[in-house]
């Protein structure tokens, strides 16, 4: 899935100045240096290594264990990379542990704007009758 998350990102994790980040690793722009789920979304997949998943990123585990620990940036293509390894969103990897419920914002975000309209009224019909239509 290719959604880019640093809108979401943001709003979660303060503001970022992209335009001061320098590319590396031919991955593109680096994102802020916060807390992730990285980790904790590898170590839900059985099998998954550091060093397998660092092989398959074709960067070193160092590398890879400086990112999920926060030391060094991350970007979208990496999280569209491991998102997909993992199956889960990109969103997923920066704003949730696995196993944690998803939140109401994270459905929202991923609603075009056109739809949203819609949506909100949806919304608010459940809250005034409850889900079963009474």
């Amino acid at each position: 899935m290719i959604h880019n998350v640093h809108h979401m990102h943001i709003s979660v994790k303060g503001e970022c100045a992209p335009g001061d980040i320098p590319k590396q690793n031919g991955f593109g722009h680096k994102m802020c240096m916060k807390r992730t789920f990285l980790r904790e979304w590898r170590k839900n997949k059985p099998g998954r290594t550091l060093e397998q998943v660092a092989a398959e990123l074709r960067i070193s585990h160092q590398q890879l264990g400086r990112i999920e620990r926060g030391v060094q940036p991350y970007n979208q293509p990496l999280l569209e990379f491991l998102a997909d390894l993992y199956g889960c969103d990109e969103s997923d990897l920066i704003m949730r542990p696995p196993g944690a419920k998803r939140t109401i914002e994270m459905v929202w975000d991923k609603i075009p704007e056109d739809q949203k309209e819609i949506a909100l009224r949806i919304l608010e019909g459940f809250a005034k009758t409850g889900t079963d239509g009474r």
